[in-house]
């Protein structure tokens, strides 16, 4: 659980500097996978985007379902299951 919340706030990361550089953040459509493309004339943000330690992608979606002023990134936990209290989000606290 600790490697898949240290990599939710290094995507999280990742979606900041995007917005930084690009003044919006990436759409659905793009999701994460905008931070392992070049960014205008520059390198990727990311060389690759990470999977989860249980091998499923993390979800992106902006305006965010728990920020909706933002973006969230999240994934379900061990258990696989939404809504349940294993999950992970950027909405949460580093434990």
């Amino acid at each position: 659980v600790k490697t898949a919340q240290i990599q939710v706030y290094q995507l999280a990361d990742g979606v900041k500097q995007y917005h930084l550089m690009q003044g919006e953040y990436p759409s659905e459509t793009r999701g994460l996978q905008a931070l392992a493309d070049a960014v205008g004339s520059g390198p990727p943000i990311l060389e690759e985007i990470p999977v989860d330690p249980w091998r499923t992608d993390y979800a992106y979606s902006h305006p965010g379902k728990v920020r909706r002023h933002r973006f969230d990134i999240s994934r379900f936990g061990p258990d696989r299951e939404e809504d349940t209290d294993d999950d992970i989000g950027t909405w949460q606290p580093m434990k």
